[in-house]
């Protein structure tokens, strides 16, 4: 699966094996954020704004 995704990345030859390493990470990232359904983002993005009201309520906490 993966040979047939992306058989035909090839490394520029100017690149080092960093930054091509960096430029196929940034492809696969982009690939996996295309494949998360609409459902996933909303539950998401309810847990990053439970932690992060989780957070703001606990420093509040501990300076009072």
């Amino acid at each position: 699966l993966l040979k047939q995704q992306y058989g035909n990345f090839k490394a520029e030859g100017t690149e080092t094996l960093e930054q091509t390493f960096n430029r196929l990470q940034a492809i696969i990232k982009f690939e996996d954020i295309n494949q998360i359904d609409e459902d996933d983002m909303e539950e998401m993005e309810h847990g990053t704004v439970k932690h992060e009201g989780r957070q703001v309520l606990e420093k509040n906490w501990k300076e009072d």
